[in-house]
């Protein structure tokens, strides 16, 4: 059986959070899956809606651990799933998934990606010398998602820092929010440009950066997700959310998903600077598995020396190679490690920001 462990808060310590235990109105798991995200996030309703942002469950074990998580969370299905960039460790058995769901009669609402064209996408992953194992994941979900969506059994909007929210849920008060990629440099993604510099662009600059913002009653929530985006996207995300909020003093989040998994090069020192001031606990997380030895310490320490508590996915990194990785895709090891744990985060406005680690057997 799994062992609970739960990070501790002020009310954790004197032994009265329990009485004043309030159901969750958000709730965001990064489930354990080696070096990649799958991320579900719950939103309460009613209707309660679910999202699942990315996917990296590549072999049978891991898409049933995770098929496990939701029935143990009540999640039947998913109302949105997000691609935010074309990774292998961002979209392994997302199609798996999402035929799933469909054959069990109840497929997912809406898949989103940043709308480039699938064939130049995969024309660009094969020009920076991706996989072919990552190749055929790649057009095999390209598959699913175009049988889908033109079978209507699935909208399938774009995503960039030129699309308005999308609600979450029967009101305004859950708001999925995208600031990022930028239009312009997807608009020149599916023309010749692409083709004319598909060696020299990196597909981080495609991730869908969005904040999740949930408002109950006079109460407000709002998360960052930040893909694998890098330090130039961040600041191009900023600058939208400050246009579309209309201020240049922004209260900041109450949860960052650390970008690119707590690398040097996903590292953006002033968004260590955008904890919500009004806070007694704010929580910056990564979603790292053992293969480069992440969330890099000193991403970490900047985090920590701004008064975020931060929490990861890896609990003790054991440095390996990326062709180990590709070898545990190809022969059907489970992408699950020792020393890794689930992280469950909870807000509600009577108890704020909680979080929770939950082991992964071994």
């Amino acid at each position: 059986m799994s062992k609970r462990r739960r990070s501790p808060t002020p009310r954790d310590r004197s032994g009265s959070d329990r009485a004043e235990r309030s159901p969750a109105a958000v709730r965001i798991i990064l489930f354990a899956c080696g070096h990649g995200d799958t991320i579900l996030i719950t939103v309460a309703g009613p209707p309660t809606k679910s999202l699942l942002i990315d996917c990296h469950l590549p072999k049978v074990a891991d898409r049933r651990r995770f098929l496990q998580l939701l029935a143990a969370h009540g999640v039947e299905s998913l109302d949105l799933v997000m691609l935010t960039h074309p990774h292998l460790d961002h979209y392994a058995g997302m199609a798996d998934l999402l035929q799933h769901f469909a054959d069990a009669g109840h497929p997912v609402r809406i898949f989103c990606d940043c709308g480039a064209n699938w064939r130049n996408v995969a024309e660009l992953l094969a020009a920076r010398g991706c996989p072919q194992e990552a190749l055929k994941e790649y057009a095999r979900l390209a598959k699913v998602v175009c049988d889908l969506s033109e079978s209507q059994k699935m909208a399938r909007p774009r995503l960039d820092d030129n699309h308005l929210a999308i609600p979450i849920g029967e009101t305004n008060g859950s708001l999925l929010i995208p600031v990022g990629p930028d239009a312009t440099l997807l608009q020149n993604s599916t023309d010749s440009f692409l083709m004319a510099n598909r060696s020299s662009i990196s597909t981080n600059a495609l991730s869908i950066i969005f904040i999740l913002r949930v408002t109950v009653g006079q109460a407000r929530f709002e998360a960052l997700f930040t893909a694998d985006a890098e330090r130039e996207g961040l600041m191009h995300a900023y600058h939208v959310w400050q246009r579309r909020e209309e201020t240049s003093h922004l209260s900041g989040f109450d949860v960052v998903k650390i970008p690119h998994h707590g690398s040097e090069n996903g590292h953006w020192e002033e968004l260590c600077r955008m904890r919500k001031k009004s806070r007694q606990r704010c929580i910056a997380a990564a979603s790292a598995g053992t293969l480069y030895d992440l969330p890099h310490q000193t991403v970490r320490n900047d985090y920590e020396s701004n008064g975020w508590t931060v929490v990861a996915t890896n609990t003790k990194p054991i440095p390996t190679t990326r062709t180990r990785m590709l070898e545990a895709f190809g022969k059907g090891h489970s992408v699950a490690q020792p020393n890794s744990a689930d992280v469950k985060i909870e807000w509600s406005p009577r108890r704020g920001v909680t979080s929770e680690e939950l082991s992964v057997k071994s």
